[in-house]
């Protein structure tokens, strides 16, 4: 059977620029475009410039084909196709330094399915998926049900968002306020039991209150989360625990796959070495990906949240929120082919 090899330029490592490297690819590629390949003895994931095409037999292979190695993914081609979900993708192909990248099949993150098809548990388990990490308060059991057939669930619920009130139940409280208050004014009962219209009256009532509830609730869809509090629940040390010790790639997503979701993805990627700039792109395209309207807010609180990372140290944050130095160096090793100082 033919197989396609591609002859490869890392133009980003001046010590290997001069030269061409050839690899197996698993996938439709042409002359010219940019792909991520595993480099030297700890198989760090480089971009790299496809300079040739061939296709050929094993036996026939440009290089010996028991040492050639495979072409991880093209450069940017970081989305997991799941049905079920807007915006999955993969921690993989993330810049984590000056000519290196997250290495794929470790992490994907995810708006968490409200139903699993066996279609899509068939492709994770294939991609080497070993753990569900759940950050619902309440999972979903039909989704739970078909996903525990093919790799374990585990549920971490996040609690405490820090946000200054419950925006769901204060609103729909509000609204259902205005709404028996609209209706008595619309609908005045006199002595005798008879509803009257007291017209204008009431419909200027309501325009107000209909302007107080759309403000009411932008003032909640723009409420900062408190990512510091969010990053130190119980939930998301169990979670950080659960994406070290698992064996195989690990999927975690929560609701909208942008608050717990987005801590968990920057703690991991800015353990690998992510910088936080890199993490706050990456939060900021998953909040656009899960349909956010309004980022700003969320984007302010993030930064500082990252900042508080960036001035105790990626590990020693970690170290603060309960992980071993083993679970550490595991998430390090996981994403980047190797632990700390290697």
């Amino acid at each position: 059977m033919k197989r396609t090899f591609a002859a490869l330029r890392f133009t980003e490592d001046e010590n290997i620029a001069d030269k061409t490297y050839w690899y197996a690819c698993d996938f439709m590629a042409r002359e010219g475009e940019q792909v991520l390949a595993p480099v030297g003895a700890h198989n760090r994931l480089q971009r790299a410039v496809i300079e040739r095409i061939c296709e050929a037999e094993e036996r026939a292979a440009p290089y010996d084909i028991k040492l050639i190695k495979r072409v991880a993914a093209k450069y940017g081609a970081r989305k997991f196709p799941l049905n079920c979900v807007r915006n999955c993708r993969e921690l993989g192909g993330v810049k984590i330094g000056e000519k290196r990248y997250s290495k794929f099949g470790a992490y994907l993150s995810c708006d968490f399915p409200a139903f699993m098809g066996e279609e899509d548990a068939e492709l994770l388990a294939d991609y080497g998926v070993a753990a569900l990490i759940d950050f619902r308060e309440e999972s979903a059991k039909q989704a739970n049900e078909r996903a525990g057939e093919y790799f374990s669930v585990l549920s971490y619920p996040v609690t405490d968002h820090g946000t200054a009130v419950d925006c769901g139940k204060e609103a729909e409280t509000r609204i259902n306020e205005h709404t028996r208050e609209d209706k008595s004014e619309l609908y005045p009962v006199t002595d005798h039991g008879t509803a009257v219209d007291c017209g204008k009256e009431a419909e200027t009532r309501i325009n107000e209150h209909a302007r107080e509830v759309i403000s009411l609730q932008s003032y909640f869809k723009n409420t900062a989360i408190d990512y510091e509090r969010l990053a130190q629940s119980a939930g998301m040390r169990g979670a950080l625990k659960a994406c070290a010790r698992a064996e195989g790639c690990v999927l975690f997503g929560g609701g909208a796959g942008t608050e717990a979701t987005g801590v968990l993805s920057a703690l991991l990627l800015s353990a690998a070495g992510a910088s936080a700039q890199t993490v706050l792109r990456e939060f900021l395209l998953s909040a656009r990906s899960a349909g956010e309207a309004q980022v700003n807010a969320r984007e302010k609180a993030f930064s500082r949240f990252l900042k508080t990372v960036v001035c105790a140290g990626s590990a020693n944050y970690l170290r603060g929120l309960g992980l071993d130095e083993w679970e550490i160096n595991k998430i390090q090793l996981k994403l980047t082919g190797c632990s700390a100082g290697r």
